[in-house]
């Protein structure tokens, strides 16, 4: 294989995609020691390699040039990536908490309702001073922005360190959050002119017309395809995709931009000739790399294009491999907090997949065999072509796979089976919706002419949406990758030195360390499936104000929702599950807010069956009503409870008691108990010794193994001795809980829940 053998440019520019990934994660410190310790070595074995004594060293002197690139390019990566991260967005970060006049322009519009509104701006000024950096403009008021506009604000910066979409707001060139309160602080202005706001009503006017001519049919798909505008996508496709590992197939990507231009090639071929061919497609590549953001993966795929026809005109062979890494470089090298842009690594080790198993498994030999075969005859060549098609398909679906798997794997530590399946047979629909994105806009002003296109685009985008559909309906299709399990993370590390050893091998070699690799995968993922990640229990977790239990019983999985509908403590809950599927979402009560959190919460996950305890108020029935039509969305079956009632999850038994509610306060009081193989573990929510079900709850609580003293509810006025037993396992949702409780409740054990390990 020896993928970089003899290309000192591939392997030069490889040295700066390793080391500026590498250093995206290291602090300021440990960039400075990884720039010290490549000088070293750079100047170790130049040294060495002049010394003709040293015969061990021999190998070095033909590579002098080699070496001498692949370390400046190293330490380059390391100079950029100082200055990128630990100069300038650290001097964002430093701002967190700092006010300031700014001003700037709309570039996206990130979500607005009626109460709040998230923008994604480019600030011109700061107290004055010029600047040019990308914002996350957050306004506690209906703004109304669109894009392109121009304003001025009194905004407070929040550090991005830290923040759950940090690494990615920054991957896209956002360097700092800016909040506004109050309509008064925000001023507008006139309209931005630029080709990055025309480019973005270009992209708004062609998803708005393949919105309007496929209609509801089309689910927001080809928009997707076409121009990565997933606003319009429908939830639920969304939602299938990601199960299936297919959801790179509806994002704006490499590939989609490879079939685009193939398809444009194969098309002008009959009408023109290589060069001016060459030219206009490289034009094409061009303005759809603009068309779609600049979007990492699209422009990785577009400058390997550009390079490809450049050297068209020298008259050179194009070499895909170090295209590739050039192309990842110059990326990296222009905007570096593309280094920890996951679509843009997944799109590189996804191409270097495709070109490993080309150049491993397409052998000239095989080509020349099934060229051979097919000129017996008709049938001979149809079953020659479905047979290298499926060849072709499957190789590289499974090399792409295996060599996308450690970024999954640090990324999201998680990864689906159904992944190369979902490819093999969504590749042809998506690639058919995407040849019909550019017909329907050319015949888009004439409603005769585009209906049939139309019609034939909507039948597709409902197969592929339903094929997903189907294909998600297999359960354990993912499988546990880090987290917990520190064999399957050994395993993922095992595998990521076997596909870098497969690269620099020769072809036996390459080819014994591949298959390893893949043995080692598929070894994990079937301990994975067999073996349950995680033990059964009831898990008690809390986020400031509110509650939430996480019960694993049997490999499924129920959470039990004790909050005021924030959407915070349901993710923590639904990311410590780590499954694919909730087996059942538990209410303990409505609140107006659950519906947005229900909403959320199906479109990421499917969830078997929702458990919703009767309405009692008309405020209450209003809510139960809204839920069961989100519930109806997404296939999600509906349980209704009584308060006070006893509910069977397997083999846990969980306790309710009737509603409850105290003069000064309108949240309700909440007590449950859990029992499983004889554990029992009982939750007293806030408050709870001030109502009707003290009593009752007093009676759960003296024989419970395990109590745990909630925070949501009414606020704490005073404290109770609710009875425990002396050797009962006590935990406090917060010391400000335990300031009330733990005089009146001694036990041998007690832990206040941020104190926890």
């Amino acid at each position: 294989m020896r993928l970089f053998h003899d290309r000192p440019l591939a392997s030069a520019a490889a040295a700066f995609v390793a080391v500026s990934v590498a250093a995206r994660y290291m602090s300021g410190e440990m960039k400075l020691l990884l720039g010290a310790a490549v000088l070293m070595l750079a100047v170790f074995a130049l040294a060495a390699s002049s010394v003709k004594r040293w015969e061990i060293f021999a190998p070095l002197r033909k590579m002098r040039g080699a070496i001498a690139a692949v370390s400046l390019f190293a330490l380059g990566a390391v100079a950029v990536s100082y200055v990128f991260f630990d100069v300038w967005c650290a001097s964002w970060s430093a701002r967190g908490g700092e006010r300031a006049f700014v001003n700037g322009y709309v570039t996206d519009v990130e979500y607005e309702n009626g109460y709040s509104g998230s923008y994604r701006v480019t600030l011109t000024s700061v107290d004055g001073r010029q600047t040019r950096a990308g914002a996350i403009l957050e306004a506690d008021f209906a703004v109304g922005f669109e894009l392109g506009d121009e304003f001025s604000a009194n905004v407070e910066f929040e550090s991005l360190a830290g923040d759950e979409w940090g690494s990615y707001y920054i991957a896209h060139g956002v360097l700092v959050r800016a909040s506004v309160s109050g309509a008064d602080a925000l001023s507008y202005a006139d309209e931005h002119e630029g080709i990055d706001i025309a480019v973005g009503r270009l992209r708004e006017r062609i998803s708005s017309v393949l919105a309007s001519v496929s209609g509801n049919d089309g689910g927001g798909i080809p928009e997707a395809l076409f121009v990565g505008d997933r606003e319009k996508l429908d939830d639920v496709i969304y939602r299938d995709f990601t199960y299936i590992g297919a959801l790179h197939l509806l994002a704006v990507s490499g590939l989609h931009l490879s079939v685009l231009i193939g398809g444009l090639d194969r098309l002008l071929r009959r009408f023109m000739r290589k060069t001016p061919r060459c030219a206009l497609l490289m034009c094409f590549t061009v303005a759809y790399m603009l068309l779609t953001g600049l979007s990492p993966s699209v422009t990785r795929a577009g400058l390997m294009m550009v390079i490809y026809y450049l050297e068209n005109f020298a008259r050179r062979e194009a070499d895909s491999v170090t295209s590739l890494f050039s192309a990842a470089a110059l990326i990296m090298l222009v905007s570096p907090g593309s280094a920890g842009d996951v679509g843009l690594l997944l799109s590189v080790t996804a191409m270097l997949g495709c070109l490993f198993a080309d150049k491993l498994f397409f052998t000239d030999g095989m080509k020349k065999a099934v060229h051979e075969f097919a000129e017996h005859g008709v049938l001979c060549k149809c079953i020659s072509r479905a047979a290298s098609w499926l060849y072709v398909s499957v190789m590289i679906s499974v090399s792409a796979m295996l060599f996308t798997l450690p970024v999954s794997w640090l990324s999201f530590g998680r990864i689906s089976l159904l992944s190369p399946l979902s490819a093999l047979l969504l590749s042809l629909p998506v690639k058919l919706i995407l040849y019909l994105c550019p017909l329907l806009l050319l015949l888009s002003w004439s409603p005769a002419l585009v209906s049939a296109p139309a019609l034939l685009c909507g039948a597709i985008c409902k197969f592929t949406a339903g094929t997903a559909g189907a294909i998600s309906q297999i359960r354990g299709a993912g499988i546990m990758l880090s987290g917990e399990s520190i064999a399957a993370t050994i395993a993922c590390a095992a595998v990521a030195v076997c596909l870098f050893s497969s690269l620099v091998m020769k072809r036996r070699g390459a080819i014994c360390a591949f298959c390893a690799a893949g043995a080692i995968f598929t070894v994990t993922a079937a301990v994975s499936v067999i073996l349950p990640a995680h033990a059964d229990g009831v898990f008690y977790m809390n986020r400031g104000k509110n509650d939430v239990f996480l019960v694993r019983d049997g490999g499924e999985v129920l959470i039990c929702d004790i909050t005021d509908g924030t959407w915070s403590p349901t993710n923590d809950a639904v990311s410590s599950a780590d499954c694919d599927r909730i087996g059942a979402y538990m209410l303990t009560h409505l609140h107006r807010r659950h519906i947005n959190t229900i909403e959320r919460l199906c479109s990421r996950r499917y969830v078997d069956r929702l458990l919703l305890p009767s309405p009692e108020t008309e405020a209450e029935y209003g809510i139960f009503d809204s839920i069961c039509d989100v519930a109806e969305k997404y296939g999600v079956t509906v349980l209704e409870y009584d308060r006070g009632t006893e509910l069977s999850f397997g083999k846990t038994q969980i306790e309710t008691l009737s509603t409850s509610f105290i003069k000064r306060s309108t949240h309700p009081t909440i007590a449950l108990g859990f029992e499983r193989d004889g554990e029992r573990t009982v939750y007293i929510g806030a408050s709870v010794h001030e109502s009707e079900i003290f009593e009752s709850a007093r009676l759960m609580c003296r024989d419970a193994d395990e109590v745990i003293f909630g925070i949501h509810g009414p606020v704490y006025k005073s404290g109770a001795d609710f009875g425990l037993d002396a050797g009962a396992r006590v935990i406090y949702a917060s010391a400000y809980v335990a300031d009330y409780l733990l005089d009146h409740n001694k036990t041998d054990s007690f832990s206040v829940y941020g104190d926890l390990p």
